[in-house]
């Protein structure tokens, strides 16, 4: 709402919904056949509301920002005048512990464990970390009740009024989204967080068996040997060096060579993850030159 670059590439930066040296935040609305417009704004200390239409409601040749945008955009401008520059307080930090609550553009962004399919934690291993985005297969009154957003999810979503209706828009946009050549795949993000059911005697026992401590390298191949053992046993083994991932494997004995393309420090550090089938870590690393 206060951000006038990302609105920019529909009503054009700096418009009717900006006041210039002024922190501002605004919102348009048009109904159908145009037959009301809507501006909504605010400063720090002050809002206005701004309706356009008819009478007798009939279509106008216009909507909310090119109608009621521009009243608004006069009016905050004369009642702002000579008044100091206020800016908006910082937001607080989004801690929602819902997937849907923490959306972002194009889906809702999560870091999973890529072997457990579980929301990544501190203490999951950077090597098993990737980001995926969902796109929920239902409207955001599925998941959240609006009179009590953190709360547990709705038994009964579908009593909410307007339940069926946003089902119905979601649907549609989906198909219309098909239909031009752009695939959507939906599917319900994950709710439960790695650690939670982590059982330190599940725990991958690693042993970097070469190279050795301060063993220095000659050339560029890098072989690694290594033991990899676990009460459930062992499903992939990863490899970094330098804090960059080089590569896995799922055969044992887990073993991998790797060439380096630049050699730049003179010490180098080998970590390898070894996880089970169901997401349980175990690491050990190792110093070269």
């Amino acid at each position: 709402m206060s951000d006038d670059a990302a609105r920019g590439y529909i009503f054009g930066r700096n418009g009717s919904l900006t006041l210039p040296g002024r922190p501002v935040a605004a919102k348009t609305g048009t109904t159908n056949d145009y037959k009301d417009a809507w501006t909504m704004g605010y400063t720090p200390s002050i809002t206005t509301g701004v309706w356009v239409g008819n009478t007798i409601p009939s279509p106008m040749k216009g909507g909310g920002n090119t109608l009621a945008g521009l009243i608004w955009n006069q009016f905050m401008k004369e009642a702002t005048k000579n008044t100091p520059v206020e800016t908006f307080p910082k937001p607080p930090e989004n801690d929602a512990i819902k997937p849907v609550l923490r959306g972002a553009d194009g889906g809702i962004k999560l870091k999973i464990n890529n072997i457990s399919g579980h929301i990544a934690t501190s203490t999951t291993p950077p090597a098993l970390i990737t980001e995926k985005t969902y796109l929920p297969p239902h409207d955001i009154l599925h998941y959240v009740n609006k009179d009590d957003p953190r709360g547990p999810v709705p038994a009964n979503a579908y009593v909410d009024p307007q339940y069926q209706n946003w089902e119905n828009s979601l649907n549609d946009w989906a198909q219309r989204q098909n239909n031009s050549g752009h695939a959507i795949s939906f599917e319900d993000p994950p709710t439960e967080y790695d650690s939670a059911n982590y059982n330190p005697e599940l725990t991958p026992q690693v042993q970097i068996i070469s190279p050795i401590t301060n063993q220095t390298i000659e050339g560029k191949q890098l072989n690694i040997e290594v033991k990899a053992t676990a009460p459930r046993g062992i499903k992939q083994v990863f490899y970094t060096v330098d804090n960059e991932q080089v590569g896995s494997s799922d055969q044992f004995p887990f073993n991998f060579s790797y060439t380096f393309t630049k050699m730049y420090a003179t010490q180098h550090v080998l970590k390898v993850s070894a996880v089970d089938d169901q997401g349980n870590a175990g690491q050990a690393s190792v110093v070269f030159s």
